[in-house]
């Protein structure tokens, strides 16, 4: 029994590792491989007993959860989705959360973080590697390939998941150099991935997270006062770039342009689909008054792109709109003040939870915890399939980490 428990715990490795590796490379890989990874704790008995203890559910991370789930299925009962089986689908975009409840139960050894670790890195490095050479144009990839860019920048997934996979993978190597467990090698990719993120894929909410983590650097490494000087250098930081990298310069000044076309047009349908930022404040406007009406329960989960459509056909025209680009938006509108509230709580929870974890857990999960809690504000953050995936992983690595099985009888 022992042998097999060995056997399945490094299958559970490999499968977790495939998942973290392909997580912007291979959609499709990744999400089947982690639901295996679900199966095989179900169906082995030692880890289904585990699973169903009432010592394991009572966690608070897995109560909230649960709740949030629950809510989200009672709002298929007034959701105002044209149907059961879309309604269904706004559930789908939440499932990952159940992965918590499963996925830990396999992982006690603190060693199997780094291999994971080095999975997730490595994956977003070749990623990065492959949107380079298809940024610069080079000739075999443009090709070959150029059906599996995004934008024509990113390979196989959207640049705004990708800059939040890379600026995670920095975040992990910047725990390793600080706690002196780095390799020269790693000093190399994180100097590759912040090349990346400043000079290629210049997304400002991967800026945004970027700067939210390097002040939560300075507050636990250095105390109150490092983060009030980090207050101070980051817009002199912010200003040298503007001033001295004009791809930095331009993308600053499109972003000026999005907000005064918003500002300046009486129909937003008229902004247009390059108007990033004009469309995410529309987004936001438009969702206002929908949740004022609704405000306790909101219109049922599913709905925001049906209820959207019918509201401003004219824009839907131009930019379909699938969700508002903003996690607490999103959740406030489909699923009401209780549904907000309840994800909240969600998060709240997983915030106590780490800070009552050893100092250097404590610190690299408050990074990971900061970075989704800040993308929510810039994006759909959870129903978007690699933040919400990465998330869901890197809580499972340390949930519940060095916990003996449990005794029979």
């Amino acid at each position: 029994m022992k042998l097999k428990s060995i056997k399945l715990e490094y299958i559970a490795v490999a499968l977790f590792m495939f998942t973290a590796f392909n997580i912007t490379l291979w959609r499709f890989g990744a999400n089947q491989s982690i639901a295996v990874l679900a199966l095989l704790v179900i169906f082995y008995r030692p880890w289904r007993r585990e699973l169903f203890s009432l010592q394991w559910l009572k966690t608070p991370v897995l109560i909230w959860s649960g709740v949030f789930i629950i809510w989200c299925i009672i709002s298929l009962s007034y959701s105002e989705a044209p149907n059961l089986a879309k309604a269904a689908q706004g559930i789908t975009m939440y499932s990952k959360l159940l992965f918590l409840l499963a996925i830990p139960i396999a992982f006690r050894e603190t060693r199997y973080r780094r291999w994971v670790e080095n999975a997730l890195i490595y994956g977003v490095l070749i990623n990065v590697i492959l949107s380079v050479l298809y940024y610069y144009q080079f000739p075999a990839w443009i090709t070959h390939y150029a059906s599996y860019f995004s934008m024509n920048i990113t390979f196989s997934i959207n640049p705004l998941q990708m800059i939040y996979i890379v600026v995670m993978a920095l975040w992990l190597l910047t725990m390793r150099i600080c706690n002196r467990e780095f390799a020269w090698h790693d000093v190399v990719v994180g100097v590759l991935l912040l090349a990346y993120l400043w000079l290629i894929n210049l997304e400002r909410s991967g800026f945004l997270i970027f700067i939210a983590l390097f002040i939560l650097f300075l507050g636990q490494r250095f105390g109150k006062k490092a983060v009030g000087v980090g207050l101070i250098a980051v817009p002199v930081f912010l200003g040298l770039l503007y001033f001295f990298l004009p791809p930095f310069q331009n993308r600053v000044n499109i972003g000026i342009q999005n907000i005064e076309a918003f500002q300046q047009t009486e129909n937003v349908g008229t902004i247009g689909p390059d108007n990033s930022l004009g469309l995410r404040l529309a987004f936001t406007m438009e969702s206002i008054p929908v949740i004022k009406d609704h405000l306790l329960f909101g219109t049922g989960v599913g709905s925001f792109r049906y209820v959207h459509a019918k509201l401003y056909p004219e824009q839907q025209k131009v930019f379909p709109a699938n969700d508002p680009h903003e996690a607490y938006i999103y959740v406030a509108f489909e699923l009401g003040m209780v549904g907000l509230a309840i994800y909240i709580a969600w998060l709240v929870s997983i915030f106590r939870w780490i800070s009552r974890l050893p100092q250097k857990e404590r610190y690299l999960l408050r990074g990971i915890w900061l970075i989704f809690v800040v993308m929510g504000f810039t994006d759909s953050g959870l129903p978007l399939n690699a933040i919400g995936l990465s998330f869901v992983l890197w809580l499972s690595l340390y949930l519940r980490p060095n916990q003996p099985p449990l005794a029979k009888g």
